[in-house]
């Protein structure tokens, strides 16, 4: 469950895919190699556990599924629209009542 603290749901990079926290910190983070990765459990972005015994941890298998018909990849670049960080969004006010509109 997202804690409503920050919005660092998942992120992609050509180093990492991780989930939760930031960088340095992430409540999950697979290595671009998909041969190891890491995990935390003392992240802002979900209630979570440590998610592995062993800090950092070998992968042995990972299974990946996709939905739907195969995406034109030059259709999806051009269409691309990042999302804003929420402090630029709403200009940088951030206070309580402004998470919890976020979560409701």
């Amino acid at each position: 469950h997202s804690t409503g603290k920050d919005e660092n749901f998942q992120k992609l990079s050509s180093s990492l895919l991780a989930m939760g926290g930031q960088a340095g910190c992430h409540g999950l983070e697979l290595a671009d190699d998909l041969a190891s990765g890491d995990c935390n459990a003392n992240i802002d972005t979900f209630h979570t556990i440590q998610l592995s015994q062993d800090k950092p941890f070998e992968i042995e298998h990972v299974e990946v599924w996709g939905l739907g018909a195969e995406p034109d990849m030059d259709s999806e670049k051009r269409n691309v629209r990042p999302r804003q960080p929420n402090l630029q969004t709403r200009g940088g006010n951030v206070d309580m009542l402004d998470l919890e509109s976020q979560i409701m």
